[in-house]
C-alpha cells in the first residue's frame, strides 16, 4: 500500500485555513456581541462554539476546495 505523505508546506497551508476560519467565526461574534449588546464575559464563555463554528466553516472550505479541483480534474481528462 502506497504511503500519503503530507508536506510541512502542506500542513501550514491548512493550519492557515483554520486560523482564517477561527478568525471569521471569532469576529462574527464580536459582532453579535456588540448587535444584541451582551456582555464582554460572551467572548470567553461561547469559546466552544466559536470553536465548532469554525470546525465547520473549514469543512465547508475544504469541501469547496474538492468540488472545485475534482471538477477541474474532470476537465482536464475530458480536453485530452
Amino acid at each position: 500500500m502506497k504511503d500519503i505523505i503530507i508536506t510541512r508546506r502542506r500542513q501550514r497551508t491548512e493550519l492557515r485555513m483554520f486560523l482564517i476560519c477561527f478568525v471569521i467565526a471569532f469576529l462574527l461574534n464580536v459582532v453579535a456581541i456588540i448587535v444584541y449588546t451582551a456582555s464582554a464575559w460572551e467572548l470567553i464563555t461561547s469559546i466552544f462554539y466559536v470553536l465548532t463554528f469554525a470546525v465547520v466553516l473549514y469543512v465547508a472550505w475544504v469541501f469547496v476546495r474538492l468540488l472545485y479541483y475534482g471538477i477541474k480534474r474532470l476537465n482536464t481528462k475530458n480536453n485530452k
